[in-house]
């Protein structure tokens, strides 16, 4: 079986089907493909960036790190705020911008677990455990007893052990280990996961965060203040998935929750108490990413069965099944207008639908080497405006307008040993501030106006 190395290694970007308005393909926006030293700014790191998050206005950058976040203002690319954060996280911002939800992978008990935590960016405190001096002071202090006792029992000195760089980072991640159990003794932090594929976990109001239990099954709605004040705070649960639930959302009217799940089924609830409203069927695989049309009036979801459905909200009754796939279909948005769906799927496939038809009006689709569907997924549609964004299996950013029919192509170099790296494409102002992760360690800027 081939490796995503050896793939990469020797794949080259290239563009089978492009998009096309009344026959004719688009035109370049800036005279060609952009490449590595012609962006507006780049933000270095030292280490590899983890993700990134904007706030919904597009004021904020989030750029997640191995043991930390920082906020950054994107006008200025001034650093407002470094938030002490000891494992690799994904974060949210709030409906305002002043709340974070950050979820972090550890290992404990002998397995991977997910944690996740809120943050108070008008809070004094900036560190989310524990700050790093004191988890370090901590745990060379739990080592230097621990070979003294050693030492006094066998009559051999084990004070050189102590030194070892992995005897170290093994107390560190013991220590990390009982702080996380404190803390999720007090309700501030607590196991699960938030919803993904394109998901927004806070209600439109921002008063509540949704999440998903450790059992996958169970979707939570945590009250946000009271869970600042007092620690943990359930609102309700959503409980009657029998799979993985993967998506959660809420209806741009507030009238409805929904959440998409292995189970094939797509679930309507009631945003006050999470009663179960309406079932919606006919997905043969798993259902994976949903958008709501911005009218709140349909649904769609993506499926394991390389199709898109459409439902009406109202009566669950199911409108369209999209197809033209090559892959699961696990990206997908409506555009502000709701007359259209964009979609994106593995084998590398883009397409975009009218909505009152159903009919594929535009259709975007990847060259594929031999043996290549299984690393040629899209990665992330996003529709701002008038511009859809694709992000490319290799790193690069395809920018489409659709009512100029011209394009920008954002191309990645090539890693050093054709590593793959998936990154992330987020934008701002319909499209036209687009902020990019790379391989070589950072992030970069690009207008597109």
């Amino acid at each position: 079986m081939i490796s995503s190395a050896d793939f990469f290694s020797t794949y080259q970007y290239e563009i089978e089907h492009d998009f096309e308005k009344d026959g004719q393909p688009p035109t370049w926006a800036a005279g060609g493909p952009q490449a590595w030293g012609s962006e507006t700014a780049k933000l270095p790191f030292d280490e590899e960036v983890k993700s990134i998050a904007l706030t919904l206005d597009g004021s904020k950058l989030a750029v997640c790190l191995s043991k930390e976040f920082r906020v950054y203002d994107t006008p200025t690319h001034t650093l407002l705020h470094t938030v002490h954060c000891p494992y690799p996280s994904i974060v949210h911002f709030s409906p305002d911008g002043d709340i974070i939800a950050v979820q972090m992978s550890l290992r404990m008990d002998g397995r991977m677990e997910q944690i996740v935590s809120l943050v108070n960016l008008d809070g004094s405190s900036q560190t989310l455990l524990l700050s790093p001096e004191a988890v370090e002071e901590a745990a060379r202090s739990a080592a230097t007893a621990t070979a003294a006792i050693l030492s006094q029992q066998s009559g051999e000195s084990f004070s050189s052990a102590i030194e070892s760089p992995q005897i170290l980072e093994d107390f560190t991640k013991t220590v990390l280990n009982i702080v996380v159990i404190q803390r999720e003794r007090l309700g501030r932090v607590w196991r699960g996961g938030m919803p993904s594929f394109g998901s927004y976990p806070f209600s439109n109001d921002g008063t509540l965060l949704f999440y998903i239990k450790p059992d996958r099954k169970t979707v939570v709605a945590v009250d946000i203040q009271e869970t600042l004040r007092r620690g943990y705070t359930e609102r309700f649960t959503m409980v009657q998935h029998e799979d993985s639930v993967v998506w959660a959302g809420q209806s741009p009217d507030g009238k409805l929750l929904a959440t998409s799940a292995w189970d094939k089924f797509v679930r309507l609830w009631d945003p006050t108490d999470g009663s179960l409203l309406k079932v919606l069927t006919g997905a043969t695989n798993q259902s994976w990413a949903a958008s709501f049309s911005p009218d709140s009036q349909l649904i769609a979801a993506g499926s394991g069965d390389k199709q898109v459905r459409v439902w009406k909200t109202a009566t669950g009754e199911l409108v369209h099944f999209l197809g033209g796939f090559k892959g699961w279909i696990r990206r997908m948005q409506f555009n502000p207008e709701g007359t259209h769906l964009v979609a994106g799927a593995a084998g590398g496939t883009v397409r975009v639908f009218d909505v009152m038809s159903g009919d594929s009006v535009q259709w975007w689709q990847l060259a594929l080497p031999h043996r290549g569907e299984g690393f040629s997924e899209i990665s992330s549609v996003q529709w701002q405006g008038d511009r859809i964004l694709i992000r490319t299996p290799d790193g690069s950013t395809v920018v489409y307008d659709v009512q100029q029919n011209r394009k920008w192509e954002l191309v990645a170099t090539k890693s050093n040993g054709g590593q793959h790296f998936y990154g992330q494409t987020v934008a701002a102002g319909g499209g036209k501030v687009v902020y990019s992760t790379d391989y070589d360690q950072a992030i970069r800027v690009w207008d597109l106006d």
